[in-house]
């Protein structure tokens, strides 16, 4: 990837922020740094997801609420998740529509997780919708907020810049 993506990145992510809201009060995750501590149950039946069990694999998470829009822009997040299969990509919608489950669910077919405050490891994102990408090795690499449609391209472009560094890594190995 060349040095003007990788710096437009940089500053997107800037401008960005990205902090977590947990019950003890608001964390600033920073890329670079590891994220824990997230375990969510299945909106439906399946298995819940604990971001621990995930090392060794790259993870997008999609984070949203009751928008509307987000139904037509998750197609594409579906898409890069199938393009990004075979380098181990896992990825779920987190549903954070904390008033009434009654609400508009995401048409996805990306496993979809409820998050709640009332769960003991859960913690939220603000602003949302957000995407965001942890490495292979828990670390947080890129977050995004805003407009999931905005964002798409910028998350294909940051996974496969994730992806290029891990095969060069693994290579070296």
């Amino acid at each position: 990837m060349g040095h003007r993506v990788r710096l437009l990145l940089l500053i997107l992510l800037a401008a960005a922020g990205f902090t977590t809201h947990a019950e003890t009060g608001a964390v600033n995750l920073q890329p670079g740094q590891p994220v824990t501590g997230l375990t969510l149950p299945a909106l439906r039946s399946g298995f819940g997801f604990n971001i621990e069990e995930q090392l060794g694999h790259p993870v997008m998470l999609l984070w949203v609420g009751s928008c509307e829009s987000c139904d037509k822009d998750l197609p594409a997040y579906e898409q890069l998740l199938q393009k990004y299969a075979a380098s181990g990509l896992v990825s779920r919608v987190i549903w954070t529509a904390e008033e009434s489950l009654q609400g508009q669910v995401p048409k996805t077919t990306l496993p979809l997780l409820v998050y709640s405050r009332s769960l003991t490891n859960a913690w939220s994102v603000e602003p949302q919708p957000a995407v965001m990408l942890i490495n292979r090795d828990g670390l947080l690499a890129y977050t995004f907020t805003g407009r999931l449609s905005r964002n798409q391209s910028l998350a294909d472009r940051a996974l496969q810049q994730m992806v290029s560094e891990q095969a060069n890594a693994d290579s070296m190995n």
